[in-house]
């Protein structure tokens, strides 16, 4: 066996993360002194490392670079020859004493048994050695553990050996042969290779624990040897490492569920039912480069991904496995030198940061544990207040605030792994990052990244696609806000020429003769906000030439637009659908004004910039002024003058009865009141039409009417964040720049699915589950408001 990847994330300093959680628990305003012990947090993982080899070091700096990294052990391989000569040069010295300077244990994970058994006594003793299928004695690999004397000899060179690689932690890693098979002699074969590989195990831990008494000796779950043993069982200072050298990296480990893929979960769970999960190591492979080279230089740049190594470590976390470390192998001075820096820090503050989701509850009084606030009874986002005044800490400790989601992928996360990791993104840089980039910074490169590469996989071609299963169906193809978050994404992005082969496609292939969007129900805001996109892509800087091809469609949209908004001289408000799901309630809605307001003024900057016809932009620039003085006295004469009144009504009309009752107790008790809340409010709020003191009104209204859980939209009982982008704009707007960052990072780190970011349309909140299916829309929120950030 060889070699190893590892995971990373987010960690603060031990007296952060107690001032930042115990302002969480208790309500106490962070900045401010507390007098708690910072020894009262330790993190999860109490073993965080990694394995190199000898040839590793040539990074002369590793123990510096571990120690910066929050790890807290470096443990070195192959075997034990190869190790002991190392330790026994000047660098080996060195090495040695930086460690323990630095605070850094150090361990040997050894295949050891062509040392412990010298190959050179089968001449004379063939009986130590393994039995292969042929019933023939065999020099190559392991031993017969039936062979007293083998076991002996094992022993008594382990013990030599430990003289000169003494763990500091007294935790012995002597494995058999790589992967290979043990012995198949009448005495062994009715054992299991795990059998026996524990019967060598449980021997060295007697022989160790003779000459150090805090002697504990690993097990080694790892290819034939993953299974569980059935007839042996562990000595009392024998712990479990567990190896998946064979699972996959594309995915999150808790999401291989198929019956071809090796190495699953399944064989850890069964582990641990005969093993103490709180002595159990994972030894990983995400820091690996070896391992992704086919242990063949010169490596490639590690397939690294955050968010996956996230969701593995909740996975063993979640099982109580406390020791974690990662094979690091070819991490050296010629990976530095080609591929930039590795995300050590990253892995590191993974590991560190990372907390039992149990453990994360508020506490109170006594310091009993708490239950988590109820969202049905709250009508306030209860996180809220502590995560806006946490600064940079934001991230961490919203993280902390709940269970994340779950939830199978859109699309094979192995293909979205390669779009994302192959988009050439101006102003986004190639991994790996440089080393000061914090984690939520390479986080939010990373969700970048992953939107993007969903417009790929959602769309056929040029054609645009919702999302999948029931939104894959031909009716949703025509959707307007599909084309609009997929164009504003790509033009933030600088990727202007697929943005206009999107928009192109889209305006040909949906715009009607008469100006009508090609769609079963779309909401009037959707006409306006069409010409916002046409505005976007020509600001990105494309030339007349596309305008001259898609100009057609868009003065017919124009002129749609201007016909609903009636004479030039005395604009009116018109009555029609607000949103496809509510198209029988129509109605004179806000934000359906609002941003045929926004339209008009974007088609005027068009006929103004791109078109040079200066009359006719004024003209659509007064109406579109006329328009808002219009709208903006009616919200006035509408909404009440209470300003500690959430409920604004969304349109002119009084509220009615059914679908148009008003809400009672909060924003979402009533279906008028869900759908003003996640889409009326927030599509009147990005609009740009308010005042700011309109503006603010709403915001006060979501978050003070049981709007608002975690940062996410709440619609009836549960999340729906595909218009979150609507409030996001509002709040940059209105210069809310800590309000942002937690709604931005509510949605990424409870809406989007751990490990490999799907965003459905619709999930439960907090522990939350899919409700409805992926949808792009979603998807592309955090990409579009990351660019603010970036």
């Amino acid at each position: 066996m060889a070699k190893t990847p590892k995971p990373d994330d987010v960690s603060l300093s031990r007296r952060e993360v107690l001032r930042a959680v115990a302002a969480m628990a208790t309500g106490m305003e962070i900045g401010k002194e507390e007098t708690v012990s910072a020894k009262t947090i330790k993190p999860h993982f109490l073993t965080r490392g990694l394995v190199l080899t000898p040839e590793d070091l040539s990074l002369a700096d590793w123990p510096e670079r571990a120690s910066r990294a929050g790890l807290t052990t470096i443990a070195l391989h192959p075997t034990p020859s190869v190790v002991a000569a190392y330790i026994e040069t000047d660098a080996g010295a060195t090495f040695l004493k930086r460690c323990s300077e630095l605070g850094l244990e150090v361990e040997y994970e050894l295949h050891a048994m062509g040392d412990l058994l010298p190959r050179r006594l089968f001449e004379r003793l063939p009986e130590l050695f393994r039995m292969d299928e042929t019933g023939q004695r065999v020099r190559d690999h392991n031993l017969c553990c039936s062979s007293p004397q083998a076991l002996e000899i094992v022993a008594e060179n382990a013990v030599v050996f430990a003289r000169k690689l003494r763990p500091t932690t007294g935790r012995y890693f002597l494995w058999g042969d790589d992967g290979v098979t043990w012995c198949r002699c009448p005495k062994c074969r009715g054992l299991t290779d795990s059998d026996q590989a524990l019967m060598l195990a449980n021997h060295l831990a007697m022989a160790l624990r003779r000459v150090d008494r805090r002697a504990k000796v690993a097990y080694l779950a790892y290819h034939n040897t993953l299974a569980v043993p059935t007839q042996v069982k562990p000595e009392r200072n024998v712990f479990l490492e567990f190896a998946p050298i064979h699972r996959r990296y594309d995915v999150p480990y808790e999401q291989q569920h198929s019956p071809e893929q090796e190495d699953r979960l399944d064989a850890l769970d069964a582990n641990l039912e005969v093993f103490d999960a709180s002595q159990a190591q994972a030894l990983e492979y995400w820091m690996d480069a070896s391992r992704f080279a086919g242990w063949k230089r010169p490596a490639p740049r590690l397939p690294w991904s955050a968010p996956l190594a996230a969701a593995d470590l909740d996975a063993y976390g979640a099982r109580g496995i406390r020791h974690v470390t990662s094979f690091g192998v070819f991490l050296d001075a010629a990976y530095v030198r080609d591929h930039g820096e590795p995300p050590i820090e990253e892995y590191g503050r993974l590991l560190a940061g990372w907390r039992p989701r149990s453990a994360h509850r508020r506490r109170i009084g006594s310091g009993a544990a708490a239950p988590s606030p109820d969202p049905a009874t709250c009508l306030t986002d209860p996180y809220r207040e502590q995560l806006v005044q946490s600064g940079s800490r934001l991230p961490e400790l919203m993280e902390m605030s709940a269970e994340p989601l779950h939830g199978e992928p859109a699309f094979d996360p192995a293909m979205i792994w390669h779009i994302a990791s192959s988009l050439q993104i101006p102003g986004l840089q190639s991994e790996p990052l440089p080393a000061d980039v914090r984690y939520p910074t390479r986080h939010l490169q990373w969700v970048v990244r992953v939107g993007l590469a969903h417009i790929e996989a959602t769309f056929k071609g040029d054609h645009p696609k919702y999302g999948v299963g029931a939104y894959a169906d031909e009716m949703h193809d025509g959707f307007p806000p599909t084309i609009i978050a997929a164009t504003d994404a790509l033009v933030k992005w600088g990727m202007r020429p697929r943005a206009e082969a999107l928009l192109g496609y889209w305006l040909r292939t949906f715009v009607k003769d008469d100006g009508s969007i090609a769609y079963y129900a779309p909401s009037l805001s959707e006409y306006g906000q069409m010409l916002t996109s046409v505005r976007r892509v020509l600001e990105a800087g494309t030339d007349l030439e596309w305008l001259g091809r898609h100009l057609n469609p868009v003065l017919r949209m124009a002129h749609r637009v201007a016909d609903l908004t009636g004479p030039a001289s005395r604009p009116t408000m018109p009555g029609g659908v607000p949103e496809a799901d509510t198209a029988a309630d129509a109605a004179t809605y806000f934000h359906n004004s609002a941003w045929l307001w926004r339209g008009l003024m974007d088609w005027s900057w068009v006929l103004d910039k791109r078109l040079r016809m200066d009359r006719e932009a004024e003209a659509v620039r007064m109406k579109a002024v006329r328009l808002q003085v219009v709208l903006l006295s009616a919200i006035r004469d509408t909404w009440p003058r209470d300003r500690a009144d959430w409920w604004l009504r969304p349109m002119v009309e009084p509220e009615g009865e059914g679908s148009m009752a008003r809400p009672v107790g909060r924003v979402t008790g009533s279906r008028l009141g869900s759908y003003t809340n996640y889409r009326y409010w927030p599509e009147l709020l990005s609009s740009g039409v308010l005042p700011e003191d309109l503006m603010r009104r709403i915001v006060d209204a979501r978050l003070n009417g049981g709007g608002q859980w975690l940062g996410m939209t709440r619609f009836e009982g549960h999340a729906d964040d595909w218009p979150l982008m609507h409030c996001l704009d509002g709040l940059w707007s209105l210069r809310m720049r800590s309000e942002y960052a937690c709604v931005l990072w509510g949605h990424i780190l409870f809406h989007q699915a751990r490990g490999h970011l799907t965003a459905y349309e619709q999930v439960t909140l907090p522990p939350g589950t899919r409700k409805a299916d992926y949808c792009l829309p979603c998807q592309l929120v955090a990409v579009r408001a990351a660019r603010r950030l970036l």
